[in-house]
């Protein structure tokens, strides 16, 4: 069987969970953004090395924030 990708299964998690799970859900996701961003300098350092752009990361973690914040 061939593995979903990630739009697979976040499309089939919003179809399927409770309205109750997804504020939960979003919140986790918007904490974790927030608190990693928070802390720009110690995630640069850390994937100095990474093959991932720590800026890359950085830069889909502002706009993750920015799509799902509570504040739109």
């Amino acid at each position: 069987m061939k593995p979903k990708t990630n739009r697979q299964v976040l499309t089939k998690a919003i179809k399927e969970l409770s309205d109750i799970d997804l504020v939960f859900l979003r919140e986790r996701l918007l904490t974790t953004c927030d608190e990693t961003l928070k802390n720009r300098e110690e995630v640069v350092e850390s994937m100095k090395n990474s093959i991932i752009s720590p800026n890359l990361y950085l830069e889909s973690l502002q706009n993750i924030k920015e799509k799902i914040d509570f504040n739109q």
